[in-house]
């Protein structure tokens, strides 16, 4: 009797498990949804080849290769020559007045001494030295007497013939066009290089910036008068009055071609060649017309 109870039981639950595995199956499960940002498109570039093989080109892994243009046109690139330590003695009394010289990438070139202001030094030149060198010219900066790497003290009395002595130990630089010999000055260094151009006559032309009829017994109007018919160039500050003023007068004494150029706010002498960036391309400018 309970060997047929289990036997039932058993063909029961075996009957269950048919019917349940012969049900149809349920709808698949719903995927989950995951939500990510919104990216705007990437632009697209177009890639520019290079027009040089660039292991073929000159001067790759030398940091000189640094200066050479984007076109890859390495051939008219000029290397400007090294600064030279210039010294030059005194006649007056010895004194070696130190300076340096900048020479131009192709000689003979025409050359400038150029003279720092009152409490100034010769790296005030800077920002006009690079300008005039790229343009073609030697340029000497010098220590005067009691400034700078010169020793001795400020004597502006001797200054004058200091300017002359320079001057003409820059003509005779190998490399330099004796005949295009010029002098640009800054404040006293401004009459300094009017008084010593005036009486030297290799001497060409004479830029002045912050120009003074008298700096500190330095004065100008006898020496633009005997500059004679050499080309002159004044640049002054309007709001720099005595500057202004000196310049205005001295160009009206001016006998051979001369120009006057005011700016605003650009200060005095050298500080001018930092305030007004138009300066260092209007002086070289000047000159390629009066010095070469």
């Amino acid at each position: 009797m309970r060997s047929k109870l289990w036997s039932a039981l058993a063909a029961l639950l075996v009957g269950m498990l048919v019917l349940a595995a012969c049900e149809p199956p349920g709808p698949p499960p719903r995927p989950t949804r995951t939500l990510l940002p919104s990216l705007a498109p990437s632009l697209t570039v177009d890639p520019v080849l290079p027009t040089v093989n660039p292991h073929a080109a000159v001067g790759i892994n030398d940091p000189l290769a640094a200066a050479a243009p984007n076109d890859g046109d390495v051939e008219h690139i000029v290397f400007l020559p090294p600064e030279e330590p210039f010294d030059v003695v005194a006649s007056s009394d010895g004194l070696r007045l130190r300076g340096t010289l900048f020479r131009a990438a192709q000689e003979p070139a025409p050359a400038l001494l150029l003279l720092h202001m009152i409490d100034g030094r010769k790296e005030d030149w800077m920002p006009l030295v690079t300008p005039l060198q790229q343009g073609g010219y030697t340029v000497l900066v010098v220590d005067m007497r009691g400034h700078g790497l010169t020793g001795g003290s400020s004597d502006w009395s001797l200054a004058r013939q200091d300017t002359i002595d320079i001057l003409a130990t820059l003509r005779l630089v190998d490399g330099v066009n004796a005949l295009r010999i010029g002098a640009v000055g800054a404040d006293i260094g401004g009459n300094l290089a009017l008084a010593g151009c005036a009486v030297t006559e290799f001497c060409r032309v004479v830029v002045m910036l912050s120009p003074g009829l008298d700096y500190r017994g330095v004065t100008s109007e006898g020496a633009v008068t005997q500059l004679g018919d050499r080309p002159l160039l004044l640049v002054a500050s309007q709001e720099d009055s005595n500057a202004a003023q000196s310049a205005q007068i001295l160009e009206s004494l001016a006998a051979g071609p001369h120009e006057l150029v005011f700016y605003n706010g650009a200060g005095h002498g050298t500080t001018m060649l930092r305030l007004e960036s138009r300066l260092a391309g209007v002086i070289p400018a000047w000159l390629d017309t009066h010095l070469r």
